[in-house]
């Protein structure tokens, strides 16, 4: 049965590589949410100290992200199986951190695993979901054998067409399986190779899959501060969500800067771009203070993230005669079951 497991592993994580998605690492990172779900520690964790079915789990959840789950000819699932309740896009998305819940194994060769994925987009949004499968393993029939054997030679050949490290790696790694299993050990998937892989690879069974945002307490957030007659010269460039990150983010001024600009009658526009998810049962609020991390009694209006979306938060910020501080900060507050919490502040001035 190990051999089998790790079988399957193999060439589900060779077929993740050339799908752009790849497991990176497993992490402790998203300990605190373990500690919210469970109550328990969470200690950093190595994709090595896995047990082969653990790592399959955790694969298994990354190609379907990438949408090739049910394309593989050894993953049998059945569409009602599934209850994925997390709408990202996972095709610009790659995994940061895992952390592995509980993972158990039952005699008769089915495993059931639950976990917490943490990944991230190139602009810094960062995705948190509560993932559970349940899945069992089964040697294939001869059919099953020859269809596997022929997709095994496929990806050989995708693999001659990517670069030298992949051909490297894959190569050393078929080299690795044929020593194991009394082969000719020449690197070189051929066709007494795949029959033997083909053999030796198990079907998976996968019986439940259900994936759940995790809204963190204290989302995380990046606050930028452009001159207001900036964003009126150019609105469209300024005013698309997310995919406006980039050109606020050139625009955004330094304390310094805003310091020389900062004169009555001279307006900016505040831009709250949340990295986290937040939930959209929680009150967001903007407030300018001359403090850090203080609530003022004249916050901006209640503002409410749309299920499943990273919020971008805008307020215009006005300079008045009674504006004298050393210092000026914005902070961002959100309302727990009982008061507001402040999740960040940033010092503009």
């Amino acid at each position: 049965m190990k051999k089998i497991v790790y079988s399957a592993l193999f060439l589900m994580s060779v077929m993740l590589t050339y799908s752009c998605s790849t497991m990176n690492e497993l992490g402790g990172n998203v300990a605190g949410f373990k500690n919210r779900l469970s109550g328990g520690a969470c200690e950093r964790v190595d994709a090595e100290r896995l047990k082969p079915a653990s790592r399959l789990a955790v694969t298994a959840f990354e190609m379907e992200k990438a949408g090739l789950l049910e394309a593989f000819p050894y993953v049998h699932i059945n569409p009602q199986a599934k209850d994925l309740k997390n709408p990202a896009d996972y095709s610009s998305f790659r995994t940061q951190n895992v952390v592995v819940l509980s993972f158990n194994e039952t005699p008769n060769g089915s495993f059931s695993q639950d976990m917490l994925c943490e990944s991230m987009d190139r602009l810094g949004r960062i995705d948190v979901s509560s993932n559970r499968i349940v899945f069992a393993l089964r040697q294939p029939d001869e059919t099953e054998e020859a269809r596997l054997a022929k997709e095994i030679l496929d990806t050989a050949k995708i693999v001659e067409t990517s670069d030298a490290q992949v051909r490297r790696g894959f190569k050393e790694a078929v080299r690795e399986y044929q020593k194991a299993n009394g082969l000719a050990a020449d690197g070189s998937m051929g066709k007494k190779t795949a029959r033997s892989f083909s053999q030796t690879t198990s079907i998976i069974e996968v019986k439940e899959m259900k994936s759940q945002i995790v809204y963190p307490d204290k989302p995380r957030s990046r606050i930028c501060v452009l001159p207001y007659d900036v964003i009126a010269a150019a609105p469209a460039e300024f005013n698309k969500g997310y995919e406006s990150f980039d050109a606020v983010r050139r625009k955004a001024l330094s304390p310094e800067d805003f310091k020389k600009l900062a004169v009555p009658g001279k307006k900016f526009v505040v831009f709250v771009y949340f990295l986290d998810r937040v939930s959209p049962g929680n009150a967001i609020r903007v407030c300018v203070s001359e403090s850090e991390m203080m609530y003022t009694d004249e916050p901006g209006p209640s503002r409410y993230a749309e299920p499943g979306a990273w919020p971008v938060i805008t307020e215009i910020l006005s300079v008045d005669e009674t504006m004298e501080p050393e210092k000026l900060f914005i902070n961002v507050f959100i309302k727990g079951k009982f008061m507001y919490s402040c999740i960040a502040s940033c010092q503009i001035m």
